[in-house]
């Protein structure tokens, strides 16, 4: 049987190859494009869901008239976090410091969906666990709101609408 020996650099660029992922271009919460083997192939490896993983870092209400109100959230909640996987998968950690100690109170993980207007976040019951009318995503932020005119923001002014703003922790 023969050896057959490749230089260094195709081994590199091999590897390069297999390892690389195409960006996704818009404002969706998917960050990334996999690929799955196919189906009639003999290949048995199993993909898992690569998440991106983002932490809240304040709540900001936007009034009609422009101005911002910005909520920080505390230290221990900053270390929450939602984790959204292309697969269509979440997984949601929160963070509280009721009782002098920093602990997880909740821990709920499900499936999500966007439509045009809306991000959803569905719990492993099937329940609808949040529903979010504002969404904006950037490459290291993004923004889970609603349009909300029933609270009042500066002064007697409506509140055009509210978001938790999260920073991406990991990709």
């Amino acid at each position: 049987m023969a050896k057959i020996r490749l230089p260094v650099t195709t081994l590199f660029l091999m590897l390069a190859l297999l390892t690389s992922c195409s960006k996704e271009e818009g404002n969706t919460i998917k960050d990334y494009t996999y690929t799955t083997p196919d189906e009639t192939s003999n290949d048995d490896t199993v993909n898992e869901p690569t998440f991106t993983v983002w932490s809240p870092l304040r709540e900001v209400r936007v009034c009609e008239t422009g101005s911002e109100q910005v909520l920080e959230f505390p230290d221990c909640y900053k270390r929450s976090s939602l984790a959204i996987s292309e697969e269509f998968l979440f997984e949601w950690i929160v963070f509280h410091d009721g009782t002098g100690s920093c602990e997880v109170i909740q821990h709920f993980s499900g499936t999500w969906e966007q439509g045009s207007d809306y991000f959803l976040l569905i719990d492993g019951s099937g329940s609808n666990l949040d529903f979010y009318t504002f969404v904006e995503r950037s490459e290291n932020t993004l923004h889970l709101g609603n349009y909300d005119v029933d609270c009042n923001c500066d002064g007697n002014h409506a509140e055009s609408y509210r978001y938790t703003e999260y920073v991406k922790v990991t990709e």
